[in-house]
């Protein structure tokens, strides 16, 4: 399963450097080139530290994806100055950093009382707050499972689906834990219902033990 999760890694990372390598190999540089291989070389250190690739093959590809960003910088700015042309410089926001809203969360403020206090909109808290949450549940998806997230963020699926059928409803379910947070003491089983798909329950428990699940 392991060598066939870092092979599947490997040849979508090497489609996506080729592409890479060809739009500037025929001058057709963008920013995007540049944003799309700091993304690969990100992904690639989650990989490595989720022990999907061996560090070996991380650190050959890691010199390679910086060698393609240098290329790619230096065509850029060859391109800007033969055409006079000057990125637009974007319109700067005002920052609301996360630890200003812990700091609220702390002192149990609403998101009226954070908005008014830092001089925003209502709508424009509430959006910043979804932010913070999202950016919480990604930094803690990245230490739990660093080597799923890259494998995700590339959309490699190493599993083959197979397509099957069931007689009918109760007729089969499905059991699965989800174990990655055993560490906190969180176990979490469902089960589903092969027919139907329904979701029939869902348990978070502190051990795995069999007269648990």
């Amino acid at each position: 399963m392991a060598a066939a999760m870092e092979k599947s890694f490997l040849t979508a990372l090497k489609s996506r450097l080729t592409h890479c390598a060809n739009l500037i190999a025929s001058g057709s540089v963008s920013e995007q080139v540049i944003n799309t291989l700091n993304a690969l070389s990100t992904n690639l250190q989650e990989a490595a530290s989720g022990h999907v690739v061996s560090a070996d093959v991380a650190q050959q590809l890691s010199s390679a994806i910086s060698e393609l960003t240098s290329k790619a910088k230096s065509a850029l700015h060859v391109s800007c100055d033969q055409s006079g042309y000057q990125p637009p410089r974007r319109k700067e926001g005002f920052v609301i950093t996360a630890e200003q809203i812990e700091v609220f969360q702390k002192l149990n403020f609403t998101v009226l009382q954070m908005a008014r206090s830092l001089g925003v909109s209502y709508k424009t808290m509430k959006r910043r707050l979804k932010y913070v949450l999202v950016d919480r549940v990604r930094n803690a998806l990245k230490r739990v499972d660093p080597g799923g997230v890259a494998m995700r963020q590339l959309r490699v699926a190493p599993i083959s689906r197979r397509l099957y059928r069931v007689a009918g409803p109760n007729s089969l379910w499905h059991l699965d834990g989800y174990h990655k947070l055993i560490r906190w003491k969180i176990v979490i089983h469902g089960g589903v219902d092969g027919y139907s798909r329904a979701v029939l329950f869902m348990k978070a428990s502190d051990n795995n033990r069999a007269e648990t699940v």
